[in-house]
């Protein structure tokens, strides 16, 4: 790959990560919200959790340069 082109990987891999942490945040307020809620459906709880589990297995994968956010961009 052309050091260009690999420039250019990287910023996206960085705008990537900093995207998907905001998503990791924002997904670990709803999972908190949900379980503080005694209201709550335990089966939205465990969705709520595994979509968390999700991200933070993407973002690990991110950072260790195999993977992207292709597949969370649209949660």
């Amino acid at each position: 790959m052309s050091s260009s082109k690999q420039q250019t990987q990287s910023v996206q891999d960085q705008a990537d990560r900093i995207q998907l942490s905001q998503v990791l945040e924002t997904q670990q307020t709803k999972v908190n919200a949900l379980k503080s809620d005694k209201n709550a459906n335990q089966a939205d709880v465990n969705a709520a959790v595994e979509t968390l589990e999700e991200i933070k297995r993407e973002l690990n994968k991110l950072e260790n340069g195999r993977g992207g956010v292709s597949q969370l961009k649209d949660m």
